[in-house]
């Protein structure tokens, strides 16, 4: 067996030698094959996407926020000037509001809002603790590559009432 393996390895080691050094017999030319087709990338040059009016969710978002807010069941309402309100989260849910024709892709043509205890939620004045504070929900879904709106308050200052 090792005198097959050594001879085979012999075989092939010529014929290599045979195809791909460059004035031997069988030489393979490099005209016959294409050069190699420039690579793609993947990633497209960031774009600012507009932000759906009203603020509404793809599938998979809504899929998210409705984990997100289950497994936190208190929200807190704030407007700037009044005081703080806690929201019992009792039942949430996803309901389908619209199609976006304009959407890129399939995928993000249905567009969802969230329902808490029965009523859409205000996403520019409503809270969820994530990493120990008071953080905007729809901040917390509005893309990189979108502007939040100037006016909205991403935290709850630790002085507000």
């Amino acid at each position: 067996m090792t005198g097959f393996a050594t001879k085979g390895s012999a075989a092939l080691v010529i014929l290599a030698a045979a195809l791909l050094l460059p004035g031997a017999p069988f030489a393979l030319a490099q005209d016959r094959f294409p050069p190699p087709a420039p690579e793609r990338s993947a990633v497209r040059p960031s774009v600012i996407v507009p932000v759906p009016q009203p603020f509404t969710l793809n599938a998979y978002d809504a899929t998210q926020a409705l984990w997100l807010v289950r497994r936190s069941p208190l929200l807190q309402r704030w407007v700037p000037g009044e005081p703080r309100r806690n929201i019992m989260v009792r039942e949430v849910r996803a309901v389908l509001v619209a199609i976006d024709e304009d959407a890129p892709t399939p995928a993000l043509r249905p567009r969802y809002d969230l329902w808490v205890n029965g009523a859409p939620l205000d996403w520019d004045h409503t809270f969820i603790e994530y990493g120990r504070s008071m953080v905007n929900l729809r901040l917390l879904f509005t893309y990189r590559n979108q502007y939040p709106p100037t006016a909205l308050r991403f935290r709850i200052p630790d002085d507000a009432m």
